[in-house]
């Protein structure tokens, strides 16, 4: 069995899980995730998503000290010690975050793993496609009720606009605002019909947005804090009304723009100035 603690936030954790079901079915063997419902994401996986024949789902509790990521145990020596002796324990295989990295940079998706059948892996990387996301993540009703009262609304031609702000540092300093304005004036000019569907952790840009673009953007009014589980059911919403969009234009090195893009199988542009550069020479041609 593959036992799973995927860590990080939603769509960090979306991408562990399509992984491991993807390297769980070339090895034959089934698959456990290990939620944590923590600051980064505090709700329970059967409050997001309906139960899948995929994997089994269950809790981190004091019994799993096992699954303890090495973030919770940095300061407690001994207690980090006996994780890693529980691992050498109960599993013929522990793969970590840096494990998987190194096996992404030598081109290595099968983990390093030959007959293993009892591993355990704690990431937040994406290292291979199911190809059957939105099997996998299906929202429970009453998120799949929000999501359509919002995707309604949808023109033949809304684009996902995700902005990141508060909490990562690349999609602050390479996909500023202004990019994105740009970005969206180039869209209308293309299509007059355009509207796009804004998902955004900052309320100055939201409000920047809707001054400048007036009815064409469509936003829903969420809670913005990952640690309550309102705030997370949100995030869940915002994610599919942009996988129900036409492209999505994203922010730098964000997983929840990757993400979004790739259980819809649509295009995903990351805003930046690289991308205008290009934009701004296809126009010309």
């Amino acid at each position: 069995m593959i036992n799973v603690y995927p860590g990080g936030g939603l769509a960090n954790r979306m991408r562990v899980i399509d992984s491991c079901v993807a390297l769980g079915e070339d090895l034959g063997i089934k698959l456990k995730v290990i939620w944590n419902s923590n600051s980064e994401l505090n709700c329970p996986f059967y409050s997001l998503f309906k139960s899948t024949d995929h994997f089994e789902v269950v809790g981190l509790n004091y019994f799993k000290f096992y699954a303890y990521p090495n973030y919770l145990l940095k300061k407690a020596s001994l207690f980090k010690k006996f994780s890693k002796w529980q691992r050498t324990v109960f599993f013929d295989k522990t793969i970590n975050n840096k494990d998987i990295l190194d096996f992404i940079q030598k081109e290595q998706p099968s983990l390093g793993i030959l007959s293993e059948k009892n591993i355990f892996i704690e990431s937040c990387e994406r290292f291979r496609h199911s190809g059957r996301m939105k099997e996998l993540f299906q929202p429970v009703p009453f998120i799949e009720d929000m999501v359509l009262k919002v995707t309604e609304k949808f023109s033949s031609n809304t684009v996902g606009i995700h902005i990141r702000r508060t909490d990562h540092s690349d999609s602050i300093k390479l996909s500023k605002t202004a990019f994105f304005v740009e970005a969206m004036e180039n869209e209308i000019s293309k299509n007059s019909n355009t509207t796009f569907f804004l998902a955004s952790d900052s309320k100055q840009v939201t409000t920047h947005l809707i001054r400048h673009f007036g009815e064409r953007v469509i936003k829903r009014n969420v809670t913005l804090a990952r640690n309550t589980e309102d705030g997370i059911k949100d995030a869940v919403v915002d994610f599919f009304c942009l996988a129900a969009t036409k492209k999505i234009f994203g922010s730098a090195n964000s997983s929840f723009s990757k993400e979004a893009a790739e259980i819809s199988n649509i295009d995903l542009s990351v805003i930046d100035a690289n991308f205008l550069s290009v934009s701004q020479k296809t126009d010309k041609i």
